[in-house]
């Protein structure tokens, strides 16, 4: 997982755009928009132009009128996925995060579960072995109180009992 997760992260190093890109897209929306008021500022002042020259310049004008709506669009909608990108990607870091710390719980749980299951076997056996019953509790107290270390050692922020 380590290792896709390190490819995703040298794919992205490598499609970064360099840190003067933002500006330029934005210096060229700023030109398209005075170039597309100028075009008005044209229209308006031939405004008096006679009937076939003036639909020319009708059906020029919504030429221009498409490329400059399809670059502004392009520009915030560029802006709005970049935003939507950096949103899913946080959001994917702080589940991959999560993921990381359910796993050390869980390994951590398999490690005491572990140790129980021992203690339980030389109980068992002790048990059979010794025919003292006080020996066999103060190595079962003995035990137990071991097992709670190690869970106090696994699991510090759970509140143990002294």
């Amino acid at each position: 997982m380590e290792e896709n997760q390190m490819n995703l992260e040298d794919s992205a190093a490598a499609s970064a755009k360099p840190t003067w890109y933002p500006g330029l897209l934005l210096l060229a929306a700023l030109g398209i928009l005075v170039a597309y008021g100028l075009f008005i500022n044209l229209l308006l002042n031939r405004i008096d132009s006679p009937e076939p020259a003036w639909s020319r310049y009708i059906m020029l004008f919504g030429s221009v009128e498409a490329i400059v709506f399809t670059a502004v669009g392009f520009l915030f909608g560029q802006e709005v996925n970049r935003e939507r990108a950096e949103g899913a990607e946080e959001k994917a870091q702080n589940q991959q995060d999560r993921a990381t710390r359910y796993q050390r719980e869980a390994e951590k749980g398999v490690e005491l579960a572990a140790a129980a299951k021992a203690i339980n076997r030389t109980q068992f056996h002790l048990e059979s072995v010794l025919p003292n019953p006080e020996t066999t509790a103060r190595v079962a107290d003995e035990s137990l109180k071991e097992l709670g270390q190690l869970a106090d050692r696994l699991f510090p922020e759970v509140n143990s009992v002294p």
